[in-house]
């Protein structure tokens, strides 16, 4: 918005984008007028004492409508800069927050690839529906349904909330993450004692056209395991 210096030159003959650059279009009219007036009286009048009080009382009164208008284009300029520095510190904290779950994304999944991956050799505490524990981590193996008759491994993501699943104490095997064999894709856990292969994951397929989730949980009988 321009300023009101700007403005009190205008004149008639620009009277809608005068009045455009005015927060009160109603004032901006007002002003105008008064303006007017007073190039009227100004040159149409003696210097009677009576002319030139009305003179000055036109003028008085332009000034406060100026004052008035000034003041609240200022105002105006203010909360817009208000809003500006706002839009920035949001914008701002909008770019942090990204890049702080961006960071925690990495470290977690830094943890999983750690934890789980192909060639890990870590300690295995058994199975809870498609959970499974290795070392101090738990992850889940999720199925996608798809439309019912087809389904498949969606992806094997850490599990936060372990309330309520169970796993032995102490781990029951050393196991190494290696890719399936006799599935499409997947992973297992195999015994580095004795190559017993405890859990199979992933997605098979019948007649190269029907995938299917797979989770096979092969545990040893209590006296096979080795504590």
């Amino acid at each position: 918005m321009n300023g009101i210096g700007s403005i009190r030159g205008a004149n008639s003959g620009g009277y809608y984008s005068y009045r455009e650059n005015f927060v009160d279009p109603e004032r901006a009219a007002t002003i105008l007028r008064k303006k007017s007036e007073i190039s009227w009286f100004e040159s149409h009048t003696d210097n009677s004492v009576e002319a030139t009080n009305i003179l000055s009382n036109l003028k008085e009164s332009l000034a406060r409508l100026e004052e008035i208008e000034e003041k609240a284009q200022k105002q105006i300029r203010e909360v817009r800069e208000a809003e500006e520095i706002a839009a920035r510190l949001r914008k701002e904290y909008l770019e942090k927050l990204a890049e702080e779950e961006k960071r925690e994304k990495e470290r977690i999944k830094a943890l999983r690839n750690a934890s789980f991956g192909v060639g890990v050799c870590i300690d295995f505490y058994g199975v809870d529906n498609n959970c499974f524990k290795l070392g101090d981590h738990v992850f889940e193996a999720e199925e996608d349904e798809s439309d019912g008759y087809r389904s498949c491994l969606r992806e094997v993501h850490e599990v936060t909330n372990t309330g309520g699943l169970i796993f032995f104490q102490t781990p029951i095997a050393k196991v190494v993450v290696q890719e399936a064999r006799g599935i499409d894709e997947g992973f297992r856990l195999l015994d580095v004692l004795d190559n017993h292969v405890w859990l199979e994951f992933g997605t098979d397929n019948t007649d190269d056209y029907y995938p299917y989730f797979v989770f096979n949980y092969y545990p040893k009988a209590p006296k096979e395991v080795v504590q």
